[in-house]
């Protein structure tokens, strides 16, 4: 009941709607960043996309989109383990929950956002209205970072195999693959968990019905059974199987606006960039999330002969 209303507005037909104003924005930062030889791609760049964009298709009051990034961040904290790392996220997921239920309400959101759209089905009697408010953290969260980290970890990978960049540059149909191949080898979502609805068994192992059990994405992705030399970055690999969006009833009702915003940036970085250079990398410490927070890199603006 949740996903059917929740992927309405991501469905892939949808797509068509958002597209020219992603790719408006894509040319607009793409252009100014090259200009300027020397950017973060991770706060200038892959942030761009998601926190103008997508922060407007939400729908949210100008307050609560200054806090996104920090409550996204804080979302995805929570879903690992009860650490430090977790205490010191909850204030700020109450917050958001606060704000949800107080503050991103009708009458204060923009009536053709998405997050109007939850109320709206609720005012159908699609879902009970007291879940709009907690579901508007599954556009919040796989809407910012996950999209932001794999942007960034796009980047870096190209940095690090200027050949490949050379391949895509040469070959756009490549891109589809480009966008897999980075999301299987850098997975920004390395682990979840979920609990099972009935008796299972794996290699012997019996699970019990409402077990917990941990999905480690990051590592299905580098299972050497299942792709060859996994830790090579390759995009005429097509690895369309990998996990980092999971799979089946539970696989991420945001990917498809996902791989827009990444296809776009990369089409129009290919048309102006020959190489990228790493001055510098920061990891991003998260509890649900693996990737880089910070990219300093340089471009090469060589044109394709």
């Amino acid at each position: 009941m949740m996903r059917t209303v929740l992927g309405r507005p991501l469905r892939q037909d949808r797509m068509r709607d958002v597209a020219p104003r992603i790719e408006a924005e894509a040319d607009r930062i793409v252009t100014e960043l090259v200009d300027r030889g020397r950017f973060d791609a991770a706060t200038e760049l892959a942030e761009h996309l998601p926190m103008t964009v997508v922060s407007d298709l939400v729908g949210l009051p100008d307050q609560g989109r200054a806090k996104m990034l920090e409550w996204a961040a804080a979302i995805w904290d929570v879903q690992g383990p009860a650490n430090e790392r977790f205490a010191n996220a909850m204030p700020a997921v109450e917050e958001f929950l606060g704000f949800a239920t107080h503050d991103a309400v009708p009458g204060r959101i923009d009536p053709d956002g998405w997050a109007a759209h939850l109320y709206q089905a609720a005012d159908r009697g699609e879902l009970p209205r007291e879940k709009c408010p907690v579901m508007m953290l599954d556009y919040v969260t796989p809407s910012l970072d996950t999209t932001i980290l794999a942007i960034t970890n796009a980047i870096a990978l190209f940095a690090e195999h200027p050949e490949q960049w050379e391949l895509l540059r040469a070959d756009r149909s490549l891109i589809p693959h480009a966008i897999n191949e980075s999301l299987r080898l850098e997975s920004p979502v390395p682990q979840f968990s979920r609990v099972l609805t009935e008796d299972h068994k794996i290699d012997g192992v019996p699970l019990p019905a409402d077990s917990r059990v941990a999905l480690l994405y990051g590592s299905a992705n580098r299972d050497e059974r299942h792709y060859p030399n996994p830790t090579r970055f390759d995009i005429t690999r097509r690895p369309s199987d990998h996990l980092a969006f999971g799979r089946g009833e539970h696989v991420c009702v945001g990917m498809h606006l996902a791989r827009l915003e990444i296809s776009t940036l990369l089409e129009r970085l290919a048309d102006r960039v020959s190489r990228f250079e790493i001055v510098s990398s920061t990891p991003m410490v998260n509890n649900g999330l693996r990737g880089l927070e910070h990219l300093d890199v340089t471009v090469h603006t060589d044109k394709i002969t």
